[in-house]
């Protein structure tokens, strides 16, 4: 499942400036990719599978012309789950799941369920950063 964050700019006498080629659209494109990297750099590591799975994009005026759209997101099957968190047990979808032994071990061992994943929205953290350093916030 894909999880997204998303910056939209409504404003009737800047259209033409969040146009691919005007001010805004340079603006609001140098966001997305500052905000791209940021994610990149901020998401969880331990398999590297999050930190590869970021993907964005920028989408000109739509909805009558006056908007504009910077699009991030991590098309994980699993990201929404660590950024969100999951109370409870996590099961796999197949029979068990191969888990580290102990924290930093390259020993797995299988297990039918493991403890419930605590939130880490490293999106949020890290478009928000982005943001209020380009006064976007």
């Amino acid at each position: 499942m894909a999880f997204a964050y998303r910056v939209t700019v409504y404003r009737a006498n800047l259209q033409r400036q969040f146009q691919k080629g005007g001010q805004g659209g340079i603006w609001l494109d140098k966001l997305r990719l500052a905000m791209h990297r940021a994610c990149v750099r901020e998401a969880p590591s331990r398999s590297g599978d999050l930190k590869g799975s970021h993907e964005s994009f920028l989408s000109g005026a739509r909805g009558g012309g006056y908007r504009a759209e910077a699009t991030i997101w991590n098309t994980a099957e699993h990201a929404e789950w660590v950024h969100e968190g999951v109370a409870g047990r996590i099961f796999p979808h197949g029979d068990y799941l191969w888990v580290p032994r102990r924290r930093g071990s390259t020993a797995r061992v299988k297990r039918t369920s493991v403890k419930g994943q605590a939130a880490n929205p490293w999106m949020d953290r890290a478009c928000q950063r982005v943001a209020r350093r380009n006064g976007a916030f």
